[in-house]
């Protein structure tokens, strides 16, 4: 057997001289240095041979066995049939049978212990191929239980977008006609113009319900997840600023998938929108002299032998609760006050729809983490 470079064969280590060579050896010199009278003494130094051999299979398997059975019954031959020493006093027969059982205890125990290892190995990856096995379905659970509530409540949002629309556009052309009625200078001119502001920002809500519950189809196409957080950055960098929130793009390598950059750049958008809102009404429970922070970087990953690309956004606001981890991609729901409870739900329905992953921990030091892990691979999901 060639050792590696750097590295003692196992005959040499440590582990080996403590299990095999110092008690081959001690039980040697006993051997030895007993004298011819003391039968009973003989007897016992031959059965403590059999200790190493045993040691070194469940030290070494059958290699370890071996060799200490060969090397005992070279040691142990000048004892039993010269008169190198003393002469181990038993019959020929005795210590010839003796010498034979050294090599077939050997071999057996070895062969035993390297089989239980295989067997014990193989258990192993079976155990681990299981859990994998496990860890996909529970995740595959998780995407199917968010994507039948999310197409329940798409077709809820639909037929109300639907029942809305027709009244409102009633409701803004009437207004536009009464509009004409009233001269730019009149006092009621600013209760009209408020009016159809509302109008509008109606119509704009709807809008939004209507593209969380009909979304289009998506423009496949490859992408660089960390195009995508730049872009992303850039947008939201000044507005975050103002809010007292630091944007912080991390480099990472480059990460291309197969996606629509369009929908991948607004659920990121939705997720930097969300943490950085955070953050800005928390800022005072920063310590002084401290901004708040949302932090953007891209990296790969392996979960359940299957590779993705991940966007990580993190911030240093107050976290997510955990009981209300599972409820914040829930269409409608919303802890802001003026919140629509849409943005991460459409997220989640973004994510879905390139056959990927959302999850939300605490990031490390406070705060919460987004993650979406999308396939890598081509082909995959």
């Amino acid at each position: 057997m060639i050792a590696s470079p750097g590295r003692r064969p196992w005959f040499l280590t440590g582990r080996a001289f403590v299990a095999l060579w110092i008690p081959i050896a001690l039980v040697t010199a006993a051997h030895y240095l007993t004298g011819e009278r003391l039968h009973w003494l003989h007897d016992i130094w031959r059965r403590l041979y059999y200790l190493p051999i045993i040691l070194g299979a469940f030290s070494f398997g059958l290699r370890g066995a071996l060799w200490a059975a060969v090397v005992i019954a070279a040691l142990y031959a000048p004892h039993a049939f010269t008169t190198f020493a003393t002469i181990d006093p038993a019959h020929g027969i005795e210590k010839t049978l003796e010498m034979i059982l050294y090599v077939v205890v050997g071999g057996v125990t070895g062969a035993l212990v390297d089989r239980e290892r295989r067997a014990r190995e193989r258990a192993e990856r079976i155990a681990a191929d299981l859990q994998a096995a496990v860890d996909q379905m529970r995740l595959m659970e998780q995407e199917v239980i968010r994507a039948g509530r999310l197409s329940a409540m798409g077709e809820l949002t639909a037929g109300l977008a639907h029942e809305i629309r027709n009244p409102l556009g009633a409701l803004k052309g009437t207004a536009q006609i009464l509009g004409d009625e009233i001269a730019a200078a009149s006092p009621r001119r600013g209760m009209f113009d408020l009016h159809l502001a509302t109008i509008d920002r109606l119509e704009a809500i709807l809008e939004r319900f209507l593209s969380f519950a009909r979304p289009r189809p998506l423009d496949l196409a490859p992408v660089d997840l960390q195009e995508i957080l730049a872009e992303v950055a850039g947008l939201v960098g000044a507005s975050a600023g103002n809010l007292g929130v630091d944007v912080d793009l991390r480099a990472g390598p480059c990460l291309p998938v197969r996606g629509d950059r369009e929908k991948l750049a607004q659920a990121v958008l939705n997720l930097v929108l969300n943490a950085t809102h955070a953050v800005a009404g928390n800022s005072d429970r920063l310590p002084d002299g401290d901004r708040g922070r949302v932090a953007l970087v891209a990296m790969p990953t392996t979960r359940s032998a299957r590779e993705f690309g991940v966007i990580e956004v993190s911030d240093n606001g107050p976290g997510v609760p955990l009981d209300l981890r599972e409820r914040i991609f829930n269409p409608f729901f919303s802890t802001r006050p003026d919140g629509t409870g849409l943005g991460l739900s459409i997220t989640a329905r973004i994510v879905e729809e390139h056959a990927g992953i959302i999850e939300v921990d605490d990031a490390p030091g406070g705060g919460a983490r987004f993650r979406i892990l999308l396939p890598l691979r081509a082909g995959e999901g």
